[in-house]
């Protein structure tokens, strides 16, 4: 959540923003230790979670519904009342993590968040329809193996699967990922800014930032 209380300062209007019922606890001395983060940002969350207009915070989960989004268009596959009680219980936040799945003019695209293995596994279990024949995948936790699972994934086959990561990570599943994906695993770390545009007509095309070359499937971004 870094530059959070930078869009407050600067007066940036969030005009929704969903949140998910986690009871971690972060304190000042905790970010400090890691030289990396402001703990203003936490402040600014923390603030957030409970405000009730602009924007006013929404608890949404599997299975919820409004004005903006339904069935045709976003769908919530995780978190659930129950993951989070067990993410909570266990200090595992990243099983509360949202997954999102989008259609649109025929295509299906999944948001994975940072969502655990056994989030995966589960829905590979619970929604098997709902995971097949996927356009384009964002891998979970930035490609991380820890959010990668074999069930889930060799039910998608997407034609596309993008990991947004600087730097590799430990314990990198780009590989695996690959076995499974139609066309390319692509990286911002080599990709650089990465664009899917979908038409009304239902034609994909991929733009990158980097790597451009006649026979690479993408288009460079201008």
């Amino acid at each position: 959540m870094s530059g959070l209380y930078k869009l407050k300062e600067e007066n940036i209007e969030i005009t929704n923003f969903w949140d998910t019922d986690n009871s971690k606890v972060v304190t000042e001395s905790d970010v400090e230790n890691t030289k990396r983060f402001d703990y203003r940002d936490w402040e600014t969350y923390q603030d957030m979670r409970k405000s009730d207009s602009n924007p006013k915070v929404l608890n949404v989960l599997k299975g919820d519904q409004r004005d903006y989004f339904n069935e045709d268009s976003i769908k919530i596959l995780s978190p659930t009342k129950d993951i989070i009680e067990e993410g909570n219980d266990k200090s595992k936040w990243n099983l509360i993590s949202y997954v999102l799945l989008i259609e649109y003019a025929g295509h299906k695209i999944i948001l994975g968040g940072d969502a655990d293995k056994e989030v995966w596994d589960d829905l590979a279990e619970s929604d098997e329809e709902y995971l097949k024949n996927i356009s384009i995948l964002k891998a979970s936790h930035h490609g991380r193996d820890s959010g990668y699972s074999q069930k889930a994934t060799s039910i998608m086959t997407p034609e596309w699967t993008i990991c947004s990561v600087g730097k590799k990570p430990t314990q990198d599943s780009s590989n695996k990922y690959r076995h499974y994906t139609e066309k390319k695993v692509l990286s911002t770390r080599y990709r650089g800014n990465i664009v899917a545009e979908i038409s009304s007509s239902g034609e994909l095309n991929m733009y990158c930032e980097d790597n451009y070359n006649e026979d690479d499937e993408l288009y460079p971004l201008q």
